[in-house]
């Protein structure tokens, strides 16, 4: 099969509630606080949060095998049929595949960082002492 074409997207993310994403720091014990400096993934230029591309693009996979019904080993495992007609494969890749049918992964996630307007407002609390992350147990 030929390549055909190139598509671009680009979007705004809005939350309209709490996110994590984080990067783990070892076991948490049950009640244990979680530090603040692992708590979320920071820019370390700036200490802005920002959106890792691979957790964007495993949450798109997760959500596209979730409607497709397309998970290995009773929902535990990526999709790695590798499959030529397997959109999942096709797309993100053969989980632990190495010799698929369905070929590379053909997407790119980049990372997704602050709008300008986000990021100055938590600048300015930060500067005014005003919590910027919800620590919890």
């Amino acid at each position: 099969m030929k390549w055909k074409s190139v598509v671009r997207l680009r979007f705004d993310i809005r939350l309209v509630e709490g996110t994590r994403i984080g990067g783990g720091g070892g076991g948490l014990e049950i009640g244990e606080l979680v530090d603040s400096n692992l708590s979320a993934i920071r820019n370390p230029a700036d200490g802005t949060f920002y959106l890792p591309g691979s957790s964007l693009k495993g949450k798109l996979r997760c959500v596209l095998e979730r409607e497709l019904n397309k998970f290995s080993d009773n929902g535990k495992e990526p999709c790695r049929c590798g499959e030529e007609s397997c959109p999942i494969c096709k797309i993100f890749g053969a989980h632990k595949n190495a010799q698929p049918k369905s070929g590379v992964t053909r997407i790119v996630v980049r990372d997704s960082f602050l709008s300008e307007d986000s990021r100055k407002a938590l600048l300015s609390d930060r500067a005014a002492g005003k919590p910027t992350v919800e620590l919890k147990t």
